[in-house]
């Protein structure tokens, strides 16, 4: 949607949760290696290395059966995330549907400028 409908060109993509922060770049782009290559901020060590320390943080102030259940669930995103995932753009993709037509040009956000 973000880079079809809207032509935004992701580079990071985190999704922070209850429990913990993942880098979900890889489910928002279908070009996963260009994606990587707009990547310059950080390296992805730098990157990993930030997501890990917020992630054991986060852990530390669990217990017991949260802790257990959200280890797992880390590693189910650890699993998906090797996985090569494009995401389907089929049917018509809308430009952004909320905002001043005005603000959406600025942001790039009408659909017509990719």
């Amino acid at each position: 949607l973000y880079e079809k409908g809207w032509g935004k060109k992701l580079n990071y993509v985190a999704a922070f949760g209850q429990y913990g922060v993942s880098d979900v770049a890889r489910r928002y782009t279908e070009n996963y290696e260009e994606t990587l290559g707009r990547r310059t901020f950080f390296d992805e060590e730098q990157f990993a290395a930030l997501i890990a320390s917020a992630n054991i943080e986060k852990l530390n102030r669990l217990s017991g059966k949260d802790r257990d259940w959200e280890l797992r669930r880390q590693e189910r995103e650890r699993f998906e995330h090797l996985k090569e995932r494009n995401p389907s753009t089929k049917g018509k993709l809308l430009p952004s549907q909320s905002g001043a037509a005005d603000w959406m040009l600025e942001r790039g956000e009408d659909g017509l400028h990719p």
